[in-house]
């Protein structure tokens, strides 16, 4: 296991634990209403302890560890950066990130009717937008979102992003995943295995991985390490 997967190992156990529990909670409350046999009326049983856990909640909590364990590790921090595959930004002309060497860079993984996305990767693109405003004035870094749309196709279409770049104030590159034939997942999600959205790479000035995560992180570290490779 390597640094970065270690340092969010213990995290990943307490998501597993929590989500457990919620699926024995509501187990447990799909049980205190029966239908009785000869009236067919809902009567409440009393509350006891929580009953063992049945075969379909046993195999959907294998599937949730199975899932809450491999997707931090899909990262390939220490690899060279895929490079993205757009069929149209929006904010400005088309970067690559072989361009874009020698500069740190920020690539957030989006959809946008994601909640994730909207409560946490957008917002914090914004701060660090801010934050780091002198350094990207400055050329040393380099920020842009990817709409990487794997569901609601239809709804999450390039017009209805448009809008939502301009109600979002989002003033940074924004790229649109290209999608090759049918295929519902795109190409730049399929080469980065972001496995879903929100998700958020950093990227070193010589094109190298160095972090990746899906879901919420610790904002703290990251900036810890935006801050080293801008020194590097």
């Amino acid at each position: 296991m390597n640094s970065f997967n270690h340092q969010y190992g213990n995290h990943v156990i307490c998501e597993f634990i929590i989500c457990i529990n919620i699926l024995r909670h509501l187990f447990t409350l799909n049980q205190r209403f029966l239908v009785d046999d000869l009236g067919f009326k809902q009567k409440r049983l009393k509350c006891g302890k929580i009953p063992p856990m049945k075969p379909l909640l046993l195999s959907l909590s294998l599937s949730l560890l199975l899932y809450l364990v491999i997707s931090p590790l899909q990262a390939e921090v220490g690899e060279q950066a895929p490079e993205l595959e757009i069929s149209e930004w929006i904010n400005g002309d088309g970067v690559t990130l072989e361009s874009l060497q020698g500069k740190v860079v920020i690539i957030e993984f989006f959809q946008l009717w994601c909640p994730g996305c909207n409560n946490f990767s957008i917002p914090l693109m914004a701060e660090w937008g801010g934050k780091y405003f002198h350094e990207i004035k400055a050329g040393k870094l380099y920020q842009l979102s990817v709409h990487t749309v794997f569901e609601g196709h239809n709804f999450q279409n390039p017009k209805r992003l448009r809008k939502f770049v301009r109600e979002k104030e989002i003033e940074h590159l924004v790229g649109i995943d290209r999608h090759l034939g049918d295929d519902e997942l795109p190409v730049t999600m399929r080469r980065y295995n972001t496995n879903g959205t929100p998700a958020m790479a950093i990227v070193d000035k010589r094109g190298v991985i160095r972090f990746q995560r899906l879901g919420g992180f610790d904002v703290g570290k990251a900036e810890g390490l935006i801050g080293q490779l801008l020194r590097e």
